[in-house]
């Protein structure tokens, strides 16, 4: 997966890092101070640590397939990222307390791509959220649905607007 934001090119080449060592042995990245750390349940992290904690820029590999790459603070994800699932949904942009939060992009592995403002990992705010079968929704969202006043354009052309009477999970 290919990250956009600058940030991700400061981390260390894969493959820098040993990959062979006890679960608790912290290793110091050759082309900077970035650290890797294994866990005991099989996810890694390499990227910066300060006092104990992922704080800067890292990168968490879940056991179960999940990666961010991105900016930490205090241990959780902050900042700008690039978050891949193991659904094959792909997130890239603001992250706030771990959760996605600002502007960001969110590509659907079904094809739907939603592009717009988030908060405590919902699309809330102004967004655009463009359907694999070809509709197209602009407007606004409120804790994850369709909410308050948009345009829905069917596939076909035909267009729709909604009002603050709608409330359509998505």
């Amino acid at each position: 997966p290919g990250c956009t934001f600058a940030s991700c090119s400061a981390l260390c080449p894969p493959g820098s890092l040993s990959a062979s060592h006890p679960p608790a042995l912290k290793t110091t990245c050759p082309c900077s101070s970035l650290l890797q750390y294994k866990f005991a349940n099989g996810d890694s992290y390499e990227g910066d640590y300060v006092r104990g904690r992922k704080e800067g820029r890292g990168t968490y590999k879940s056991i179960v397939g999940a990666v961010y790459k991105g900016e930490y603070k205090a241990d959780r994800r902050e900042g700008q990222g690039c978050e891949w699932y193991a659904n094959g949904n792909e997130y890239e942009g603001g992250f706030d307390a771990g959760k996605r939060s600002g502007h960001g992009t969110m590509l659907y592995a079904g094809g739907d791509v939603y592009i717009g403002q988030w908060r405590r990992d919902m699309k809330h705010g102004r967004g655009t959220l463009r359907f694999a079968a070809g509709g197209v929704y602009q407007g606004a969202f409120r804790v994850g649905a369709m909410e308050g006043q948009g345009v829905y354009c069917f596939a076909d052309g035909a267009r729709y607007s909604l009002t603050a009477e709608c409330h359509v999970y998505t």
